[in-house]
């Protein structure tokens, strides 16, 4: 999540090359103890997609974390709301797939 808000969200830190500053999970918790802000986000980020402010690199950061066939298996033993965000996390890397057409 944190990779695919980057540079979107202003509670996430970033490098000078526009990275991820900290991936913790402490860092994560931060961005997740919003939830009220998180949740409005959430629901917008296909707006954001669409009006074309969704940076290729957040999408392929998000893709490479949650691309892998036992992804939701290892979120599922860690807990459902995991299982949840991975899932939208999924979801919205597929969306951006067919929404932004792929750089040749």
């Amino acid at each position: 999540l944190l990779y695919l808000l980057a540079g979107l969200d202003g509670g996430i830190a970033l490098t000078a090359e526009g990275q991820v500053k900290d991936d913790s999970w402490k860092a994560c918790q931060s961005l997740l103890s919003n939830s009220s802000g998180l949740l409005d986000t959430l629901k917008g980020f296909p707006d954001r997609i669409d009006d074309g402010h969704v940076p290729r690199q957040n999408i392929e950061a998000a893709r490479r974390l949650t691309d892998g066939p036992d992804t939701i298996s290892r979120l599922r033993a860690k807990s459902k709301a995991a299982v949840g965000l991975g899932m939208w996390i999924q979801n919205v890397v597929a969306y951006y797939d067919l929404k932004v057409p792929a750089e040749s």
